[in-house]
């Protein structure tokens, strides 16, 4: 007779972060005198980001990232999160600011500034940066001190 091993994954706690961005034209695509436009040149974009509450709960928004705080973290508590916003684009165009992520949450604002820093300065020891690209680019890194909410 065998046993039947029930394997129980534990819960990672993650914290969701609000957020918004507003997107416009910085630059259109070219139009011929006829009124065409190039198919191959889609002009560029800027984006502007607002980074809102922290919760302990999603709140099935559109712009909500989640991420596994390696430490405990209750409703209430004061955290600080590094987020990075890059540029984004192709060979038809630019895309200012387009994306953003954090890339840590900290206990405290020093730890949190530490991290802020090896992204600015390229000394950070990620094997992946999405910024490390061909068309991509760091626009910044920001510390954003949050207390988070249920």
């Amino acid at each position: 007779m065998s046993k039947k091993i029930k394997v129980v994954e534990p819960e990672v706690k993650k914290i969701y972060l609000q957020k918004d961005s507003y997107g416009e034209q910085t630059r259109n695509p070219y139009v011929n005198d006829e009124g065409e436009t190039d198919q191959w040149y889609r002009g560029d974009t800027s984006t502007s980001w607002i980074f809102g509450e922290v919760s302990l709960t999603s709140r099935n928004k559109y712009e909500e990232e989640s991420y596994p705080p390696d430490f405990d973290v209750k409703a209430g508590d004061t955290i600080f999160l590094v987020i990075a916003v890059w540029s984004d684009g192709d060979s038809f165009g630019h895309d200012s600011g387009a994306r953003s992520e954090i890339f840590g949450v900290y206990k405290t604002f020093t730890e949190a500034r530490e991290r802020e820093s090896e992204l600015e300065n390229g000394s950070a020891k990620d094997p992946y940066l999405p910024w490390n690209g061909y068309f991509e680019s760091l626009d910044y890194v920001t510390v954003e001190t949050r207390m988070v909410m249920s």
